[in-house]
């Protein structure tokens, strides 16, 4: 008569089969010619976070051991290591891995990168000053993630994160008609993976963007509108999440800064 399978088995299998999945779609996207994304003008609403990622990054970079948690043709290795950092890059995509490295040598850049499950990194404890990352949190085990995170990081170092929220009704209703341009196990943020991070950190900070500056796609087709309206909404956001923070949860993306607290 057959065993039951345990629930540690099924575990396991599934989680093997989520890997798997994420391994094959981000082969695809960076082994195809891609359409330029920067083409649409709804990937160009979330800058003004971008641009709030990049200036966090650049005062902790100078001298600091770096990871780079998943990287590709939007890899920060070049502009990490020009800031004075030692980086290495990971990625479950063997081919996001190629991409990055690539981008790296055409740079002149000397970096690490190794093909990684990022839920379970192979770094020895504390290895690293400053841990990075855009839009991959949502794609992992929560959980799992935090903790490898954590471990690697260094008494008082950094992570920064930039990643998408889910309770936009709006942007969910996006995502439901774009499924190709996304992992079937991908879960943009809640609230309640915040609280997670904070179980693992020994702080969290949080800033939200893009609520009021999806407006801007109205000029969407009107470049010369589209850029200033979508400064105009990108500083009327700023106004409404410091007025009213309870209003994050419906940006589409928050930068997540968690710290680990320093010995003694």
């Amino acid at each position: 008569m057959d065993q039951p399978t345990s629930a540690a088995t099924l575990e396991a299998l599934d989680t093997q089969r989520r890997l798997e999945a994420e391994r094959e779609f981000h082969n695809r996207k960076f082994g195809e010619a891609q359409e330029h994304r920067g083409s649409s003008s709804i990937y160009e609403l979330p800058r003004a976070a971008y641009r709030a990622f990049e200036r966090d990054l650049e005062p902790l970079a100078k001298g600091a051991d770096i990871l780079e948690y998943g990287c590709g043709d939007c890899s920060y290795v070049a502009r990490l290591a020009k800031q004075g950092g030692r980086v290495t890059a990971i990625d479950i995509s063997d081919e996001a891995v190629e991409t990055a490295r690539k981008i790296a040598a055409q740079e002149g850049i000397d970096a690490h990168f190794a093909v990684m499950n990022a839920e379970e990194l192979t770094f020895p404890d504390e290895s690293f000053d400053l841990v990075i990352g855009r839009a991959i949190l949502h794609h992992l085990d929560l959980e799992k993630a935090y903790a490898s995170i954590a471990r690697v990081l260094r008494p008082g170092g950094t992570a920064i994160f930039l990643e998408p929220m889910a309770h936009n009704p709006l942007i969910e209703l996006y995502r439901r008609f774009t499924p190709h341009l996304r992992t079937e196990d991908e879960h943009p943020l809640l609230v309640k993976d915040f609280d997670m991070a904070r179980r693992h950190f020994g702080t969290l900070e949080l800033e939200y963007f893009t609520l009021l500056s999806m407006g801007a796609l109205v000029f969407s087709k009107a470049p010369k509108l589209f850029k200033p309206a979508l400064k105009a909404l990108d500083a009327a956001d700023a106004g409404l999440f410091k007025l009213m923070p309870v209003l994050g949860r419906f940006a589409w993306t928050a930068k997540m800064v968690m710290r680990k607290p320093a010995k003694g």
